[in-house]
């Protein structure tokens, strides 16, 4: 599924438990989607800098979602 067929599917839910249904089958490609087609390198960008910027001995603490 291309990521406008994607689009056009969330725009056109009826509902709100329409939208989270789809959210939750579109959440275990999305990732990987985000990165292969939409061609997202932010985070690798943001490593590319910290690893330059912190030393060997930084700790850093993941806070987020799942």
């Amino acid at each position: 599924m291309t990521l406008e067929d994607r689009q056009n599917k969330l725009y056109c839910s009826h509902n709100h438990q329409e939208l989270l249904d789809y959210y939750g089958k579109w959440a275990t490609e999305y990732d990987q989607e985000l990165v292969n087609e939409c061609c997202y390198i932010a985070p690798q960008k943001v490593t590319d800098v910290l690893l330059r910027l912190v030393s060997n001995y930084t700790i850093f603490l993941k806070v987020g979602y799942r």
